[in-house]
C-alpha cells in the first residue's frame, strides 16, 4: 500500500475561545480610528497597546495563554524557555486596501486576532527554498497542502491566529465597505535557549 509521509509541516495554530465585550471593542476601534498611514492600509500609532489599556489585560492574559498552549503542549518546547508578548497593534482596512507582503523581524511567533470584517483573507506564502521545485513551474491540476505554495485563510471574527514569524504572508484587497480591524502582536523569549553540551546554550 502506498502513502504519503508529510514531513517538515508549518504549523498555523488557531482558536476561537475568546469574545471580545464592548468596552474591549471600544477601545480596539478608538486606537485604529487614530491610525497612521502603512503600505496598503493603515496601523496603529501605539506599537504596545496591549500594555496601555487595563481593560485588556484579560484578553493580553488569553492571548498569553494561548501562546503557551501552543509551545508547550504542540510544540513540545522546553518550560525552560518562556515566550511573552513584545509589540502590539492595530490594523485596519478600509474598502480598497491590503496589506502587503511581509513577515515580522525580531520575533519568533507572531499573531493575528480577527476583530471585524470578514472578508479579505490573510494568506500565507512558502518560502521559495521550501518549494517542491524551487527553480521550476508546472501546470496543477488540482492544488493540495503538498502542491500549493499559498494558503489562504478566511478572517472569521473572534479567531486568534499564532504562525512562526518567519512565514511570509499578506492580505487581500478589502472589496466590501465593512472595515477589517485586526490584532497583531510579535513574541520573544527570556530564560534558557540551546544546549550547555552541545555548547548553544545562551540564558537571556
Amino acid at each position: 500500500m502506498s502513502k504519503i509521509i508529510k514531513i517538515f509541516p508549518s504549523p498555523i495554530y488557531s482558536d476561537n475561545s475568546y469574545s471580545l465585550n464592548e468596552k474591549e471593542l471600544e477601545i480596539i476601534n478608538h486606537v485604529g480610528n487614530h491610525a497612521e498611514s502603512n503600505v496598503g492600509n493603515v496601523t496603529s500609532k501605539d506599537k504596545y497597546f496591549l500594555n496601555e489599556y487595563k481593560e485588556l489585560t484579560k484578553f493580553k492574559d488569553y492571548c498569553q495563554n494561548q501562546i503557551n498552549k501552543f509551545i508547550y503542549k504542540i510544540l513540545h518546547i522546553n518550560k525552560q524557555t518562556q515566550f511573552y508578548i513584545t509589540q502590539s497593534w492595530v490594523n485596519v482596512n478600509m474598502q480598497n486596501d491590503y496589506h502587503h507582503k511581509h513577515k515580522h523581524l525580531n520575533s519568533l511567533i507572531s499573531a493575528v486576532y480577527f476583530v471585524s470584517g470578514d472578508t479579505s483573507p490573510i494568506v500565507f506564502t512558502r518560502a521559495m527554498s521550501s518549494r517542491l521545485f524551487p527553480s521550476y513551474e508546472f501546470l496543477i491540476d488540482n492544488y493540495t497542502d503538498i502542491n500549493n505554495d499559498t494558503w489562504e485563510l478566511n478572517n472569521t471574527n473572534g479567531t486568534l491566529l499564532l504562525f512562526p514569524s518567519d512565514i511570509e504572508h499578506y492580505v487581500k484587497t478589502n472589496n466590501s465597505n465593512v472595515r477589517r480591524v485586526s490584532i497583531s502582536f510579535n513574541t520573544f523569549v527570556k530564560g534558557i535557549i540551546g544546549m550547555e553540551d552541545r555548547n548553544t546554550e545562551v540564558k537571556l
